[in-house]
């Protein structure tokens, strides 16, 4: 089973919202990682709105077991923003469960 992850709060509506509800009402499903792909890459979303949303698509990712690109998009979301804590501790989910699948 997957770590316990925490979405971040994303209010701005669009898919970076949608991304933000399925992130916290923890679907893993391909299509709510997509929502959430669409938004980043879709959407004028940037600084703590764009880091949130990295950070829901990783709890996604987290979710479905996809540690790798979980850690990916965590990372990302720290890179733009640093004071993020919520991506730090699922950043250590993400690499806890790749430790755990080697």
């Amino acid at each position: 089973s997957a770590p316990a992850a925490l979405a971040s709060d994303t209010i701005i509506g669009g898919q970076a919202e949608v991304c933000a509800r399925n992130a916290k009402a923890d679907p893993h499903t391909p299509e709510a990682i997509e929502t959430c792909t669409l938004a980043i890459s879709g959407e004028a979303l940037q600084g703590h709105l764009l880091a949130a949303t990295y950070t829901n698509r990783g709890v996604l990712f987290l979710g479905a077991s996809n540690y790798a690109s979980a850690l990916r998009d965590f990372d990302e979301a720290i890179r733009i923003e640093p004071m993020l804590s919520v991506a730090y501790g699922n950043r250590g989910g993400a690499r806890s469960g790749l430790r755990r699948n080697k």
